[in-house]
Protein backbone atom coordinates (compact mmCIF):
# COMPACT_ATOMS: atom_id res chain seq x y z
CA UNK A 1 0.00 0.00 0.00
CA UNK A 2 2.79 2.37 0.37
CA UNK A 3 4.23 2.17 -2.79
CA UNK A 4 0.75 2.65 -4.01
CA UNK A 5 0.60 6.10 -1.88
CA UNK A 6 4.18 7.04 -3.01
CA UNK A 7 3.57 6.93 -7.09
CA UNK A 8 0.27 8.55 -6.18
CA UNK A 9 1.83 11.34 -4.81
CA UNK A 10 4.62 11.50 -7.82
CA UNK A 11 1.91 11.56 -10.14
CA UNK A 12 0.11 14.52 -8.35
CA UNK A 13 3.21 16.54 -8.01
CA UNK A 14 4.30 18.13 -10.90
CA UNK A 15 8.04 18.74 -9.89
CA UNK A 16 8.76 15.30 -9.79
CA UNK A 17 10.64 14.20 -13.01
CA UNK A 18 12.66 11.19 -11.74
CA UNK A 19 11.35 8.10 -9.87
CA UNK A 20 13.91 4.95 -9.18
CA UNK A 21 12.93 2.17 -8.08
CA UNK A 22 15.30 -0.53 -6.21
CA UNK A 23 13.73 -3.80 -7.43
CA UNK A 24 15.24 -7.31 -7.20
CA UNK A 25 15.91 -10.26 -9.34
CA UNK A 26 13.88 -12.65 -7.44
CA UNK A 27 11.08 -12.02 -9.65
CA UNK A 28 12.60 -14.23 -11.93
CA UNK A 29 12.64 -17.07 -9.90
CA UNK A 30 15.25 -19.93 -9.70
CA UNK A 31 14.07 -22.67 -11.89
CA UNK A 32 16.69 -25.11 -12.67
CA UNK A 33 15.02 -24.99 -16.34
CA UNK A 34 14.99 -20.86 -16.40
CA UNK A 35 18.30 -19.92 -18.14
CA UNK A 36 22.13 -18.80 -16.53
CA UNK A 37 21.16 -15.46 -16.95
CA UNK A 38 18.05 -13.35 -17.56
CA UNK A 39 17.28 -10.45 -19.94
CA UNK A 40 15.28 -7.59 -18.73
CA UNK A 41 12.96 -8.93 -21.08
CA UNK A 42 12.90 -12.27 -19.48
CA UNK A 43 10.27 -13.47 -17.02
CA UNK A 44 10.10 -16.35 -14.98
CA UNK A 45 8.37 -19.63 -16.10
CA UNK A 46 5.29 -19.47 -13.60
CA UNK A 47 4.55 -15.86 -11.98
CA UNK A 48 4.44 -16.30 -7.79
CA UNK A 49 1.58 -16.80 -6.11
CA UNK A 50 2.94 -14.65 -2.70
CA UNK A 51 5.77 -13.25 -0.68
CA UNK A 52 8.28 -11.07 -1.89
CA UNK A 53 8.82 -11.78 -5.46
CA UNK A 54 5.29 -11.06 -5.70
CA UNK A 55 5.47 -8.03 -3.67
CA UNK A 56 8.30 -6.82 -5.89
CA UNK A 57 6.47 -7.59 -9.06
CA UNK A 58 3.57 -6.02 -8.09
CA UNK A 59 5.95 -3.04 -7.11
CA UNK A 60 7.34 -2.61 -10.68
CA UNK A 61 3.77 -2.70 -12.00
CA UNK A 62 2.74 0.22 -9.82
CA UNK A 63 5.83 2.27 -11.07
CA UNK A 64 5.10 1.46 -14.75
CA UNK A 65 1.89 2.10 -14.49
CA UNK A 66 3.36 5.84 -12.91
CA UNK A 67 4.97 6.11 -15.97
CA UNK A 68 2.64 5.63 -18.33
CA UNK A 69 0.18 8.55 -16.78
CA UNK A 70 3.45 10.35 -16.45
CA UNK A 71 5.53 10.37 -19.55
CA UNK A 72 7.34 13.30 -18.31
CA UNK A 73 8.28 11.38 -15.37
CA UNK A 74 11.48 8.79 -16.21
CA UNK A 75 10.57 5.62 -14.12
CA UNK A 76 13.64 3.28 -13.74
CA UNK A 77 13.36 0.17 -12.24
CA UNK A 78 16.45 -1.23 -11.38
CA UNK A 79 16.66 -5.21 -10.44
CA UNK A 80 19.47 -6.27 -8.02
CA UNK A 81 21.28 -9.23 -7.49
CA UNK A 82 22.33 -11.01 -4.37
CA UNK A 83 24.51 -7.95 -2.65
CA UNK A 84 27.45 -8.85 -0.61
CA UNK A 85 30.22 -7.50 0.55
CA UNK A 86 32.27 -6.34 3.91
CA UNK A 87 29.13 -4.03 5.27
CA UNK A 88 26.68 -6.26 3.99
CA UNK A 89 24.57 -8.01 7.11
CA UNK A 90 22.27 -10.93 5.10
CA UNK A 91 21.56 -13.90 4.95
CA UNK A 92 23.15 -15.11 2.38
CA UNK A 93 26.59 -13.76 3.99
CA UNK A 94 25.46 -14.99 7.06
CA UNK A 95 24.60 -18.87 5.10
CA UNK A 96 28.25 -18.53 3.74
CA UNK A 97 29.92 -17.40 7.06
CA UNK A 98 28.60 -20.57 8.90
CA UNK A 99 31.45 -23.03 10.47
CA UNK A 100 29.53 -25.87 8.29
CA UNK A 101 27.56 -24.72 5.10
CA UNK A 102 24.57 -26.97 4.74
CA UNK A 103 23.69 -28.13 1.03
CA UNK A 104 21.57 -30.10 -1.13
CA UNK A 105 22.87 -33.80 -2.17
CA UNK A 106 22.67 -33.16 -6.17
CA UNK A 107 21.92 -29.87 -6.54
CA UNK A 108 24.50 -26.85 -7.21
CA UNK A 109 22.70 -23.51 -6.83
CA UNK A 110 23.49 -21.16 -9.22
CA UNK A 111 24.51 -17.29 -7.56
CA UNK A 112 24.91 -13.77 -9.51
CA UNK A 113 26.21 -11.85 -6.98
CA UNK A 114 26.80 -7.84 -6.58
CA UNK A 115 28.97 -5.43 -4.49
CA UNK A 116 27.44 -3.25 -2.49
CA UNK A 117 29.53 -0.34 -3.83
CA UNK A 118 27.90 -1.15 -6.97
CA UNK A 119 25.10 -1.60 -6.27
CA UNK A 120 25.44 2.47 -4.42
CA UNK A 121 26.80 3.08 -8.12
CA UNK A 122 23.88 2.19 -9.97
CA UNK A 123 21.16 3.81 -7.78
CA UNK A 124 23.54 6.67 -8.03
CA UNK A 125 23.68 6.81 -11.83
CA UNK A 126 19.78 5.98 -12.37
CA UNK A 127 19.31 9.05 -9.67
CA UNK A 128 21.65 11.28 -11.81
CA UNK A 129 20.93 10.03 -15.20
CA UNK A 130 17.54 9.35 -15.41
CA UNK A 131 17.18 6.93 -17.87
CA UNK A 132 13.68 5.34 -18.32
CA UNK A 133 13.07 1.77 -17.99
CA UNK A 134 14.49 -1.75 -16.35
CA UNK A 135 17.55 -2.64 -15.88
CA UNK A 136 19.71 -5.66 -14.41
CA UNK A 137 22.32 -4.71 -11.68
CA UNK A 138 24.61 -7.58 -11.20
CA UNK A 139 27.71 -9.44 -12.01
CA UNK A 140 28.18 -10.57 -15.86
CA UNK A 141 28.71 -14.11 -15.18
CA UNK A 142 27.49 -16.60 -12.04
CA UNK A 143 29.02 -18.56 -9.53
CA UNK A 144 27.55 -21.91 -8.45
CA UNK A 145 26.83 -22.40 -4.73
CA UNK A 146 29.94 -24.60 -3.83
CA UNK A 147 32.63 -22.26 -5.97
CA UNK A 148 31.13 -19.49 -3.27
CA UNK A 149 31.81 -22.12 -0.62
CA UNK A 150 35.21 -23.07 -1.49
CA UNK A 151 35.68 -19.51 -1.61
CA UNK A 152 35.05 -18.64 1.67
CA UNK A 153 36.03 -21.26 3.54
CA UNK A 154 34.44 -22.65 6.57
CA UNK A 155 33.49 -19.41 9.27
CA UNK A 156 35.11 -16.87 7.06
CA UNK A 157 33.52 -13.01 6.63
CA UNK A 158 31.98 -14.14 3.47
CA UNK A 159 32.43 -10.13 2.21
CA UNK A 160 35.58 -9.88 2.52
CA UNK A 161 36.25 -13.28 0.89
CA UNK A 162 34.95 -12.31 -2.33
CA UNK A 163 36.18 -9.13 -2.27
CA UNK A 164 39.74 -11.16 -2.55
CA UNK A 165 38.60 -13.21 -5.29
CA UNK A 166 36.23 -10.53 -7.46
CA UNK A 167 33.25 -11.98 -7.80
CA UNK A 168 31.12 -8.99 -8.61
CA UNK A 169 31.18 -5.90 -10.87
CA UNK A 170 34.16 -4.05 -8.69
Amino acid sequence: MGAIQLFAACQKTPSVRRVVLKSTSEVYGSSSRDPVLFTESSSRRRPPGEGFARDSIDIEGYARGLGRRRPDIAVSILRLANMIGPAMDTALSRYLAGPVVPTVVGHDARLQLLHEQDALGALERATMAGKAGTFNIGAPGIIMMSQAIRRVGPGAAAGAAFARCGLWIR
